[in-house]
C-alpha cells in the first residue's frame, strides 16, 4: 500500500528541503528570497509530504489582498506523475479563493496543467541569461538617472503601483536591501519617471523589475544596471513584446533561454499598464 500524500501549511523547519528541492531543478531562488515569501504569507504557502518528508511545494503573495501570486511550484523528480502539483494547485486554490486576482508565470510545461484548472494567457515572457561579460553597456548621458536612495521607496512603490497596477512595497523594499548597487531611479523634474532593481540568485544575478516610459530610457536603465555587474552572470525575464529591447540584449551577450507565460485565473481584473513593464521580478514574484 503507497503511503498517504499529505499536503498542509509550509514550516520554517521545511525551507531546507525546499531549497533542496529547488537547487535540484536548478532554479535561481536563493533561501532569502524563500524567506521574503513565507515571512509574509506563511498561510499561503503549502507543501506535499510523503512520509513526512516534503517532496513538493507552493507558495502564494498576497499583494493588497487585490492579487495573489503564485510561485515555487515544485515537485521533486522521483514524485513526479502521481497528480502532486495539480493537488498542490488546487489546494493552494482554494487558499486564495478570495483574491479577486490570482496570477503565474508558467513553463511550457506546465502551461496545460494550469489551463486544465481555469487558468487563461495573459502574454509572454522570454528569460534570457548572460555569462559573465566584460564592457558593451553604453551611456545615456540625456536621461537623469541616479541610485536610488531610502527616501526614494515610498515614491518608487506609489510609481509602481499606478503601473504594474496594484501595490507590492514590500518586495520592493526586499530588492533595495538585497541589493542597492543596482536599485536606480530614472527622474524628470524631480519625478520618478522609471526605475529597475535587482538580486543576487544562485546561479544569476536577476535584473527586474523594469519599469520605464520608453524603450530607450528602459536600455539606459538597463545599461547603467550592467556597468555594476561586470564578470558576474545576468538572467533577466523580458516580455516578448518588448522586441528593440531583446535586440539591445542581443548585442550585449544575451541568449533565449526559455519562454515563461503569464496566466491569470478565470478573471483578469488587474492588468496594470504592460506597455511600460519591461522586465518582471522574477516568476515567483511577477
Amino acid at each position: 500500500m503507497q503511503p498517504e500524500i499529505i499536503v498542509r501549511p509550509m514550516k520554517k523547519e521545511d525551507l531546507q528541503a525546499a531549497m533542496f528541492i529547488k537547487n535540484a531543478e536548478g532554479w535561481n531562488q536563493t533561501l532569502s528570497d524563500w524567506e521574503l515569501i513565507f515571512n509574509e504569507n506563511p498561510e499561503l504557502c503549502l507543501v506535499a509530504l510523503k512520509e513526512e518528508r516534503v517532496i513538493a511545494t507552493v507558495t502564494g503573495i498576497n499583494y493588497a489582498n487585490k492579487l495573489a501570486w503564485i510561485g515555487m511550484m515544485l515537485v521533486q523528480k522521483d514524485y513526479r506523475g502521481m497528480g502532486i502539483g495539480q493537488m498542490l494547485m488546487k489546494s493552494i486554490l482554494n487558499e486564495l479563493k478570495d483574491f479577486p486576482c490570482i496570477k503565474l508565470d508558467a513553463t511550457p510545461a506546465g502551461f496545460p496543467v494550469y489551463a486544465k484548472l481555469g487558468f487563461a494567457k495573459e502574454y509572454s515572457i522570454y528569460r534570457m541569461i548572460r555569462l559573465p561579460l566584460n564592457k558593451l553597456y553604453q551611456e545615456y548621458e540625456k536621461f537623469n538617472i541616479k541610485a536610488a536612495q531610502p527616501e526614494h521607496l515610498q515614491p518608487l512603490a506609489d510609481f509602481d503601483k499606478a503601473i504594474f497596477g496594484v501595490e507590492r512595497q514590500t518586495v520592493l523594499q526586499y530588492l533595495y536591501t538585497q541589493s542597492p548597487a543596482t536599485a536606480l531611479i530614472l527622474e524628470k523634474k524631480d519625478i520618478i519617471k522609471g526605475y529597475i532593481m535587482g538580486r543576487p540568485g544562485t546561479n544569476y544575478y536577476q535584473l527586474g523589475p523594469l519599469i520605464a516610459e520608453s524603450t530607450e530610457a528602459s536600455i539606459a536603465l538597463l545599461s547603467n544596471a550592467l556597468s555594476a555587474l561586470e564578470g558576474i552572470p545576468v538572467v533577466v525575464d523580458i516580455l516578448t513584446d518588448k522586441k528593440d529591447l531583446i535586440g539591445w540584449l542581443n548585442t550585449q551577450g544575451f541568449n533565449p533561454q526559455r519562454e515563461l507565460i503569464r496566466m491569470y485565473y478565470r478573471k483578469n481584473l488587474i492588468q496594470g499598464n504592460v506597455r511600460q513593464q519591461f522586465l518582471i521580478s522574477g516568476p515567483e514574484l511577477g
